[in-house]
Parts: structure tokens; C-alpha cells; sequence
């Protein structure tokens, strides 16, 4: 029984044993490759690192050295040797530049004559301008200063009015707020509505103005109530072109000097509603027979149109 049991683990055991056998022969073969190379590589780095590269050494270049002649007090003409060749360019660099320089001159003298003439005719503009428009003109602050002919009212000791002395003029002057906001809008709409948002002068009104004077060959309205209070006022109401563009002028430092509601109050207490009738109170009390804040809106369209 024994010997069978041998002979089988015999039997059995041969191709495990051969295989580890085999195992443990190529162990020992690759440890001794490793050790092989390892060996090598050692020397290889011992071998590269005791390898010492040969040092060159180059000679030293040393450059020749110049010597410049020195320009100072005792330079000499001479030592320059011109050839004759040399002197006949140097002429001839001479006649080319000036002749360049005389080019330059005459091209710098034709802009500055187009720049002269322009300025030349500007100021002459200017002056006529001054001696034809500016001189003379009247100042805006006249309008504060002067005195609007008021009509002289009689009254008898129960306050009722008697008479009315005036020359040419039958006016009385009220104040702004005691004009009805009717009355104000009514003449805007008829005399000029852009009126609180110009600057004095209308470019619409301008414009319809002169399409108006080149079809009936005469000057046109087309002023704004500023435009009106100046030439009513301040300026003769002869229409001619000058005074035309004195108006322009005055209305935009009225403009400059007056509030819009001063401009309408004055213009308001100035205007002619036609006769002897001259503002809108006079004018209310001549066509109405009433005071200005009694008219209603219908009145005042009339008064205004």
C-alpha cells in the first residue's frame, strides 16, 4: 500500500517538479543578466565621467588703430586737398540748393496771399458791417428808459372818469397780471406762437417772409412779437432791408436782456389795436367799453386778430 501511494505522488509530482525547476533555473539567469549589465553601466558612467575634453586656446586679434586729424584752432584748409573735381560738385550743390531755395520761397508766398485776400475782404466786410448796421444802433436798455405816451385822465370827486387828454396816443398802461390768460393765449395765436420758445427771432417766420417778398417784389412781415416791440419802439418803421437786419439784432438782445413776460407786457401796452387806440387796455375800453379783465375769450379774439 505504501509503495503505491510513492509511485503515484511519483507520477504525479514529475511535471510540477519540472516546472518549478524550470522556474528557479530561469530566476537565477535573469538575476545573473541583471547583474551582468549593471556592471557595465557603471563603468560606462566611471569612463564618461574621468573623460576630460581638451582645452583650445586662441590667440588674441589686436586691431590696428586709427588715428583721425583733429578739427580745432589749427585746422588747416589745406589738409583737406580738394581735387578740382571735388570743387566743381561742391559748386554745383551750391547753385542747385539756391535755386531750390528761391522754388520754396515763391510756392511759401502764393498760400499766404490765397490766406491774405480772404482776410482782406472779411474786414472790409466787417467794417462796412459796422459803419452800415452796428453804428448808431440803439441800445436794448432804451426800452427801460424811455416814457410811452400815456393818455391824462380826469376824474370828479366821485371817481367817475370825465375826460381823456391825449395828442396822438390813447393809452394806459396795465400790468401783466391784471391781463387774462385768454387775452395773452388769443394774441400769441395771432401775432406769434412760438413765441416763449425762440430766441427773439422765428426762422419759419424768415423764411415764409422772404418766399412772400420774391412774389410781390416788397418786404413782408414774418416778425415776432419781440420783432414788433423793437421796431415800434426802438427802430423807425421803414421797410428796408438794413433796418430789417437791425430789428434781427435788437430782438435778440432784447431777448438777452428781458424775460418773455416782460417782452409781452410791453408789447401788450404798446401795440396799436387801430385809431388813437394803443395797448389792450385802451383798446378794451374803446371797442368793449369795459376794463381788460373783463373781456371774455371771444373779445379777445377779436382784439388779438
Amino acid at each position: 500500500m505504501i509503495k503505491a501511494v510513492k509511485r503515484v505522488l511519483i507520477l504525479t509530482g514529475r511535471p510540477v517538479y519540472f516546472v518549478l525547476s524550470q522556474a528557479a533555473l530561469g530566476l537565477a539567469l535573469l538575476s545573473h543578466a541583471i547583474s551582468q549589465w549593471d556592471k557595465k553601466r557603471k563603468k560606462t558612467k566611471v569612463i564618461y565621467r574621468s573623460f576630460n575634453f581638451p582645452k583650445l586656446k586662441f590667440p588674441r586679434l589686436t586691431l590696428p588703430k586709427f588715428e583721425f586729424p583733429s578739427v580745432g584752432p589749427t585746422f588747416k584748409l589745406k589738409e583737406l586737398r580738394f581735387t578740382l573735381l571735388e570743387l566743381k560738385v561742391l559748386s554745383r550743390i551750391k547753385k542747385t540748393a539756391g535755386r531750390l531755395s528761391k522754388k520754396i520761397r515763391a510756392r511759401k508766398f502764393k498760400p499766404t496771399l490765397r490766406l491774405v485776400l480772404p482776410v482782406c475782404l472779411l474786414l472790409f466786410l466787417m467794417i462796412a458791417f459796422y459803419f452800415y448796421i452796428l453804428r448808431g444802433l440803439p441800445s436794448p436798455k432804451e426800452l427801460d428808459a424811455r416814457e410811452p405816451e400815456v393818455s391824462t385822465k380826469i376824474y370828479d370827486r366821485n371817481g367817475n372818469l370825465l375826460y381823456k387828454i391825449y395828442k396822438d396816443q390813447n393809452r394806459s398802461i396795465v400790468p401783466l397780471t391784471q391781463i387774462p390768460i385768454h387775452v395773452r393765449l388769443a394774441t400769441l395765436a395771432a401775432e406769434d406762437a412760438e413765441f416763449y420758445s425762440h430766441p427773439g427771432f422765428s426762422i419759419r417766420g424768415i423764411f415764409r417772409a422772404v418766399v412772400q417778398d420774391l412774389q410781390t417784389d416788397s418786404i413782408q412781415g414774418g416778425s415776432t412779437i419781440t420783432q414788433q416791440l423793437v421796431k415800434n419802439t426802438l427802430l423807425t418803421p421803414e421797410k428796408t432791408i438794413t433796418r430789417k437786419i437791425k430789428e434781427l439784432i435788437l430782438s435778440i438782445e432784447v431777448e438777452a436782456n428781458y424775460t418773455k413776460d416782460q417782452i409781452l407786457e410791453m408789447y401788450l401796452n404798446e401795440v396799436s389795436y387801430g385809431g388813437t387806440a394803443y395797448g389792450i387796455q385802451e383798446a378794451s375800453e374803446s371797442y368793449f367799453g369795459k376794463d381788460v379783465g373783463s373781456l371774455d375769450l371771444a373779445e379777445a379774439a377779436l382784439l388779438a386778430g
